[in-house]
C-alpha cells in the first residue's frame, strides 16, 4: 500500500470520475496524500481543496502538461507539483493546448458522422461537463448512441492517428524545454511523468539540462526492469523520485498499489524544498 499518489485524474480533463469520487476512492484505498494532475490544467484546485476538506487527507497542487520533444519526434509529459497559488507561465501554455485540441478533436467530427457516427458539439458537452471535448469523450458518446455498432470496439479501434511532428502542433502540444521552464518558473516541481511510457529514456539527460528536477519512478504501466531503470536513472542524475498512479478510471489495477511510500513523499518534498 503506497502513502502518496501523485498521479491522478478527473473529469475535469480525461478522467471518468468527478473530484469528490477520485478523493473518495483515494482515501478508501488508504491513500495519505494525492495530487489531481488533470492534463493542462490547475485552475481547479480551489475546488478541490474545498471538497477535500472532508476528508482525512493531503491535497497537492499539481497538473500534467502535454509537451512534445521536435528533436526526438516523441511526446513528453511533465507533470508539475507543489505549484503555488498563481501560476501564470503555465497558465498561458494550457490556454494555447486546450484551445488547439478541442478545435482538433471536433475536426474529427466530420469523418465520423461520414462513417455513420453523427454526433454533435452539445452531445459531446453532456459527456465533457467540466473539461474541453476530450476523444475519450467523443468515443463514450459514439458508445452510448450507437451500442451496437460500437460492441467489442475499443478505444485505440476509433482513435489510432500516430503523433507526428504536425500532429503535436496542430493539437497544441508544448516544446518540453518551455514545460519545464513554465513550471519551474512558476515555482513547481518539475517532472517527468512515465518515461517508459513515451520511450523517454535517452533524452532524459538532455531534459536535466532544461531544469528538469525530478522524474516518475513509479507507475502503473510500467513493467518489471522499468521501476529500477528509473531509480538508476533518478540516481545517476542527481533528479527528485516521484510517482503515481495514472488513474483515470477503475478496472485496470488497484489504487493504492502505485505511488511513493511515506519514506519516499518525506525525500521529495523536503528535496523540493531545500532546493525552492
Amino acid at each position: 500500500m503506497k502513502y502518496a499518489d501523485l498521479h491522478m485524474h478527473t473529469s475535469f480533463s480525461d478522467g471518468d470520475y468527478d473530484i469528490k469520487e477520485v478523493i473518495e476512492m483515494a482515501v478508501g484505498a488508504g491513500i495519505k496524500t494525492m495530487a489531481i494532475t488533470d492534463h493542462d490544467r490547475a485552475d481547479h484546485f480551489e475546488k478541490i481543496k474545498e471538497i477535500g476538506k472532508d476528508f482525512d487527507i493531503i491535497l497537492i497542487k499539481g497538473l500534467e502538461i502535454s509537451a512534445y520533444d521536435f528533436d526526438s519526434h516523441k511526446k513528453v509529459h511533465i507533470v508539475g507539483l507543489f505549484l503555488p497559488e498563481s501560476t501564470p507561465e503555465i497558465d498561458k501554455l494550457n490556454a494555447i493546448t486546450n484551445t488547439k485540441r478541442e478545435a482538433y478533436h471536433l475536426s474529427l467530427l466530420p469523418k465520423l458522422a461520414k462513417d455513420g457516427f453523427e454526433l454533435d458539439y452539445d452531445y459531446l458537452k453532456t459527456f465533457a461537463k467540466n473539461s474541453i471535448i476530450y476523444k475519450s469523450d467523443i468515443f463514450w458518446a459514439m458508445k452510448k448512441k450507437y451500442p451496437e455498432r460500437m460492441e467489442g470496439l475499443g478505444f485505440k479501434d476509433i482513435f489510432h492517428e500516430k503523433t507526428t511532428d504536425d500532429l503535436a502542433r496542430t493539437m497544441g502540444y508544448i516544446p518540453v524545454k518551455d514545460a519545464i521552464e513554465a513550471v519551474n518558473a512558476d515555482g513547481g516541481l518539475s517532472i517527468l511523468a512515465h518515461p517508459q511510457e513515451y520511450n523517454n529514456w535517452d533524452e532524459i539527460e538532455k531534459y536535466k539540462e532544461m531544469g528538469l528536477r525530478a522524474m516518475e519512478i513509479n507507475h502503473s504501466r510500467m513493467k518489471d526492469g522499468d521501476f529500477e531503470r528509473a531509480k538508476d536513472f533518478a540516481n545517476k542524475l542527481d533528479l527528485l523520485m516521484s510517482g503515481g498512479s495514472d488513474f483515470h478510471r477503475l478496472g485496470r489495477f488497484e489504487l493504492g498499489d502505485y505511488g511513493l511510500s511515506e519514506d519516499e513523499f518525506r525525500a521529495l518534498e523536503d528535496g523540493f524544498s531545500r532546493n525552492n
